[in-house]
C-alpha cells in the first residue's frame, strides 16, 4: 500500500482548496467504473465544493514465493 495520498489539498490549480479541503465523500459507480470525491473546499476566494474524478488503479501482484 501507499503511503501517499492521491490527492493534497492545495494542488487545485484554480486555488479553490489553497488553505483546506475536508469532509469527503467517496462515491463509486459502476456503470462508468469511476470513482468520484467530492469535498469542502476553503480557498482564498472562499468556500467551494470540489470534485476529482478517477479511475481505479491497478495493484501489481507480487508472487511471495
Amino acid at each position: 500500500m501507499d503511503p501517499e495520498p492521491l490527492y493534497k489539498a492545495g494542488e487545485n490549480p484554480s486555488g479553490l482548496d489553497k488553505k483546506y479541503a475536508h469532509k469527503i465523500s467517496l462515491v463509486w459507480n459502476p456503470a462508468n467504473e469511476t470513482y468520484y470525491m467530492f469535498y469542502n473546499a476553503v480557498g482564498n476566494k472562499g468556500r467551494g465544493i470540489g470534485l476529482i474524478t478517477s479511475k481505479p488503479v491497478m495493484q501489481e501482484r507480487h508472487n511471495s514465493r
